[in-house]
């Protein structure tokens, strides 16, 4: 299970994001779409075209995670 603080703020990349973009790709999205650095504490939210993937990005204080959740509906 994921927890995060209360001030914790989420972001969600409001196009279609390539799945198959890892973290390299992702903190591209972020830092020039988004125009936010991935240090700074929040949530990144990235959604497929048919919005039944979600993949979420954050900075854990010693580096960066990536979650990939496939929805079923």
């Amino acid at each position: 299970m994921l927890s995060f603080l209360p001030t914790t703020r989420v972001y969600a990349y409001s196009k279609p994001a390539d799945m198959r973009k890892s973290f390299a790709g992702l903190v591209g999205i972020v830092e020039q779409e988004i125009g936010k650095q991935v240090e700074a504490v929040g949530l990144f939210l990235f959604f497929n075209r048919r919005h039944n993937s979600v993949k979420a990005l954050f900075f854990t204080g010693d580096g960066l995670a990536i979650f990939y959740r496939r929805l079923e509906r």
